[in-house]
This record gives C-alpha cells, structure tokens and sequence, in this order.
C-alpha cells in the first residue's frame, strides 16, 4: 500500500497493480504491457519499484502506469526492502541477502517474512519460526559491516513489522 498522489493509493496484489482512488471509491488496473503482475510495493524505493515474481517495475506515479521493467538481481524473492542509499535487502527461501550494484551478501540463514528499515536506518527482520531480528549495518567501500544483530521474540512467527511516530516497532505475529 503506497500513497502516491494526493487521493491516491496503489496496491500491489497477487493479480498485479492497482491504484485506488479515495474520492470516487474506485480501483483501477495499473497499465502494465508487458503482462507481468507485480504484488508487492518495494519500500523506501525511490522511485517507486514493485515486486513481481521474476521482474521489477518502476512506477510512473504520473502516468499510473509502469515505465520500465527490471530484471530481478536474484532468481527469485520473496521480500525486498530499500535502504536510503538504494541498497537492497532481499530474503530467497531460507536467506536473507544484501545487494549493491554488483556486490551480495547472505546475512541470515531464515525464512524472512517482514523487513522494515526504521528511521535510524536499522534493518529489522521478521522471520517464519524464528522471531526478529535487528541489525545495524554499514555499507562502505564495497564491504558489508554489520555493527550489531539483536534477536528478539525468539520462536515466534513474525507477518507484519510496523513503526510509530515515536519509533516504536511493532511485530505483528501469527497467534
């Protein structure tokens, strides 16, 4: 779920883009030419990317419709998140990578199932059985520094991770 325009909200689903419009209470399919379905918002992307199965697309929030399409860096994934400097943190079955240009890095070896980067620039990951995860980390000069990991919530299942306006983060779990 993205606001992009005043009014305007686009949504990633399992049957591709489509943008909803608060006044009228309508969504409509986002033009896609290229037929793939995108599902999810890439948070923190600039500009707006979606997620589809084997591919990225850049949004053109004016046009409301996809302007180019991206190969994804991976053969698949299933969460992907961007960090301010364009960086991307991907999870793929059972890891979690990091991308910079040419540049990857496995940092957890779990089933990712919410990433969030909050407003310190922490990562956090929520995993599938294995609670969540903080890490501080540094990208400089082609190399990966992870300052920190810290392991919460140790043997829940993590869906959704969420920050206030007083940076608290929220873990929403299974049961």
């Amino acid at each position: 779920l993205y606001p992009f325009k005043k009014n305007y909200l686009l949504l990633g689903t399992h049957k591709g883009g489509k943008v909803f419009n608060k006044l009228t209470g309508n969504f409509t399919r986002v033009v896609n030419g290229n037929n793939q379905k995108y599902f999810d918002v890439i948070k923190n992307s600039k500009p707006t990317i979606l997620l589809g199965y084997y591919n990225m697309a850049i949004f053109d929030t004016a046009g409301s419709r996809y302007d180019k399409t991206i190969p994804l860096p991976l053969k698949y994934a299933d969460r992907i998140i961007s960090d301010k400097e364009g960086d991307f943190f991907l999870s793929q079955a059972r890891h979690l990578i990091f991308m910079s240009g040419k540049f990857q890095q496995k940092i957890l070896d779990y089933r990712i199932s919410a990433l969030h980067i909050d407003k310190s620039g922490d990562l956090w990951a929520g995993t599938w059985q294995n609670g969540l995860f903080k890490i501080k980390y540094k990208f400089i000069n082609n190399k990966l520094i992870i300052n920190s990991t810290q392991h919460f919530l140790s043997e829940e299942n993590i869906r959704s991770l969420f920050e206030d306006s007083k940076g608290n983060i929220w873990a929403g779990t299974r049961y």
